[in-house]
């Protein structure tokens, strides 16, 4: 029964993304935000303030707030918030028991070669004139094994560098909760019809206790990575009047059915991190049961008031991204219920690392206090309704220019010093076994050249395994001519300069190397890198076993030993993180992996251009305001 005075006029309702979540954990990080704007901040509030038993019951909390008086300055603004309440949509424990039962999960890798071949076989279909072979997607799910490898291997380095206190960096364990928590929503469905029911049974919960005839609550929902393609799902059910039933009944119990009214209070909707267009582009399959029948539009129901979108992203999330796609979707289904225009599609970079790049949204007050003064907070118009301003808000959240030039040079800072530490290491080895110590700088600039050289050794050989060449291509022809002036100013620097060492020499190994790694390998998955490291390996034993014995020296073989297997691993290290680097900025940061997804779906790619560059203020948008 519907309360006669709700005390609530604004409820915020959050949805968790991946990984092991913690009940309340995510709807206390949304009332922290609100409770941030009170001056002084509100405390921070125990997770047993906003915490419910029980996976589809939600519980409404408002803020603690200080008593307020009238002559206070700050009176409006507390009773404002004082009208908002928070919920959460909890969905953690559905995975988390499909993982623990191990019999129901699919092994990373394994599954990423199903997503491979899907891509494949998508290609197949729209693409005619098709110029990709069977074996450049062989390769592609060679490289996504040792990318999900070179995590781990990664993972593990950081462990120890969490115990020595130095940082942290867990973005193995957000990959592999996301790749699980992917399966559950979209690869089972009754764990998918588990999961959104009762995102549908929270949402009617509200509506049944704080619900009034004038219409409220307003409900607001912020959705994070996963969590955004299930309530997109859901508030799609609820728009186009899908019958859903109730995930908690008992299987041998009469169906019962859960109102989906309630979208009839939704007002605004934040995504952030979002995976949205990834869904629709993957498996389209989900969403067929939203797209016209008999050219008819399926979407039945139009709320009062058209619900406010905004996606937030930053480019150094590898889940979240722009939702272009989606609006596409939209206006081919003729759902009109969403207020979307490539204005409400924000991306920034403001978060320097990549992994944690997708759950730093939580503690930035730019990111939702945007949200919260243009959609919570901000009056709509009298005449349309709608809460949009102009249509690129100078308030959108900035750059951080520091947070961007980390993003793209530190990994390659990182993988560099792991190149001169690897030289550095076996020249100690060789001196240590010749009995002639040197120092630092006398060996500094060989050291330096070498290390140049062998990063560039890494770098041409993986860029060149890690693409698809074509020498029609002025991109292609450019990188590759920067490929060969990197490659041969440190080979003219060594030979002209280095005289202690057999220079001439090492430069023809180096390009012996580099043919053999991207032309005489195998096509065989994990091939790649073994055989480069090897070769090389080999090479710079051979050259240190020359180098200590031109002189005749009989010494401990122990030095030479540690010094090569440092060698080793460092090397290994560095091109593991270069690997990481390169296909996070080419084919995530940078989209590019997306885009060919979009470029094999015929008649959408030129609106979807059209409505980046209204995003960027280069196009009006007048034709991409309102879906059609």
């Amino acid at each position: 029964m519907a309360a006669a005075a709700p005390r609530f006029r604004k409820i915020v309702v959050a949805i968790h993304g991946v990984g092991d979540q913690s009940h309340a954990e995510t709807i206390r990080s949304v009332a922290s935000q609100f409770g941030s704007r009170v001056h002084p901040p509100l405390p921070l509030m125990p997770l047993g303030y906003f915490s419910v038993d029980g996976g589809a019951k939600v519980k409404v909390s408002g803020l603690d707030l200080p008593p307020s008086r009238a002559q206070d300055a700050d009176c409006a603004q507390l009773q404002e918030l004082a009208a908002i309440g928070f919920a959460e949509v909890y969905w953690a424990d559905i995975p988390r028991g499909a993982v623990k039962a191990g019999d129901t999960i699919e092994e990373t890798k394994a599954w990423a070669r199903t997503v491979v071949s899907r891509c494949e076989g998508v290609y197949r279909k729209r693409q005619q004139d098709a110029d990709l072979l069977p074996h450049d997607f062989e390769r592609v799910a060679g490289v996504i094994e040792e990318m999900v490898e070179s995590v781990q291997v990664i993972e593990n380095l950081c462990t120890v560098a969490d115990k020595m206190g130095l940082f942290k960096f867990d973005v193995a364990p957000l990959l592999r909760d996301y790749v699980n928590d992917v399966q559950v929503v979209t690869e089972f469905p009754a764990l998918r019809e588990q999961i959104v029911g009762r995102f549908h049974k929270a949402m009617a919960g509200i509506v049944e206790e704080f619900g009034s005839d004038d219409g409220l609550p307003e409900i607001y929902i912020v959705a994070h990575s996963e969590g955004t393609v299930i309530s997109f799902m859901a508030l799609l059910q609820a728009l186009a009047g899908t019958e859903v039933r109730d995930p908690e009944a008992a299987p041998d119990a009469q169906p019962t059915l859960v109102p989906t009214t309630w979208v009839d209070h939704v007002r605004g909707y934040m995504t952030i991190g979002s995976p949205i267009d990834k869904h629709l582009l993957l498996w389209e399959r989900l969403w067929n049961p939203f797209r016209p029948r008999d050219g008819q539009s399926v979407f039945t129901r139009t709320p009062r008031q058209r619900i406010d979108w905004r996606n937030y992203y930053d480019l150094g999330d590898p889940v979240g991204f722009q939702l272009d796609t989606a609006y596409e979707f939209l206006r081919e289904c003729g759902c009109k219920a969403f207020e979307f225009p490539a204005s409400h599609d924000m991306g920034f970079a403001r978060y320097p690392l990549p992994g944690k790049a997708h759950v730093d949204y939580w503690h930035d007050a730019r990111v939702f206090g945007h949200f919260i003064d243009h959609v919570v907070l901000r009056l709509p118009s009298v005449l349309t309704g709608s809460r949009t301003g102009d249509r690129l808000d100078p308030a959108r959240p900035p750059d951080r220019l520091w947070a961007r030039l980390v993003c793209y040079a530190l990994p390659y800072a990182v993988m560099l010093l792991l190149h001169f530490l690897a030289v550095y290491l076996l020249f100690k080895g060789v001196t240590a076994y010749s009995k002639h110590p040197i120092s630092f700088w006398d060996v500094a600039e060989p050291v330096t050249v070498l290390a140049w050289l062998l990063a560039w050794v890494t770098v041409t050989a993986r860029m060149l395994r890690l693409l698809k060449v074509r020498f029609d291509r002025g991109s292609h022809l450019l990188m590759l001519l920067g490929l060969l002036v990197g490659f041969a100013l440190p080979s003219a620097l060594l030979v002209l300069r280095v005289h202690t060492l057999p220079s001439a020499e090492i430069v023809a190994a180096a390009v012996i190397i580099i043919t053999v790694a991207i032309s005489l390998v195998p096509r065989r998955r994990g091939m790649d890198r073994i055989v480069l490291v090897s070769s090389g390996f080999l090479a710079a034993i051979g050259f240190a076993w020359w180098h200590v014995h031109r002189g005749g020296v009989d010494a401990a073989l122990w030095p030479l030993v540690l010094g090569g297997a440092a060698f080793l691993y460092l090397w290994w290290l560095g091109i593991l993180v270069f690997d990481l680097s390169f296909v996070w900025h080419r084919y995530i940061r940078h989209a590019v992996a997306q885009d060919k997804l979009i470029e094999w779906a015929p008649g959408v790619q030129a609106r979807k251009a059209a409505r980046r560059q209204a995003r960027l203020g280069v196009l009006a948008e007048a034709d991409f305001q309102q879906p059609a």
